[in-house]
């Protein structure tokens, strides 16, 4: 049952990360990241999924609490993108030359590359700590059998 609980799971967002590639949202996504912090978030995840998935796999627990350690650092790196895209938002803004309608066009230009960075971010390490974290409750949630 823990088997196909992780296949029906796994395999319907593996639909539809085809469906979001297809669409052109993961694009968008890497384009918008010029920091690229959102590799590193995915790499954590990944890791964080070949764990678990291995735990339920071969139907043993080794890597939950490293599993709930990575998903809940996900959502801390999601938040560090946040930061470091206001950080390159607000960094772009030079009180002194705002008044300036010349001056104006860099600076947007600069506050929405560090909003797009903040905002992809922050959603990719909400979706992907939500997503190990349902792997996790498959993991945790195992039939028990009998001790011999």
């Amino acid at each position: 049952m823990q088997k196909l609980r992780w296949i029906l799971v796994n395999g319907t967002a593996l639909a539809l990360l085809n469906i979001f590639y297809y669409k052109g949202w993961l694009q968008l996504l890497y384009h918008a990241d010029t920091f690229h912090l959102s590799k590193g978030i995915v790499l954590v995840f990944l890791f964080g999924w070949v764990c678990c998935s291995y735990s339920i796999l071969t139907q043993k627990s080794k890597f939950s609490d490293l599993t709930r350690r990575v998903a809940n650092s996900l959502i801390t790196l999601g938040l560090i993108g946040t930061v470091i895209g206001f950080i390159i938002a607000l960094s772009g803004i030079d009180p002194q030359t705002a008044s300036s309608a010349s001056s104006i066009q860099p600076m947007i230009s600069a506050m929405i590359s560090g909003m797009g960075i903040a905002l992809h971010t922050t959603l990719l390490g909400a979706i992907l700590n939500l997503y190990l974290m349902l792997n996790l409750w498959i993991l945790d949630h195992a039939p028990t059998t009998p001790q011999d």
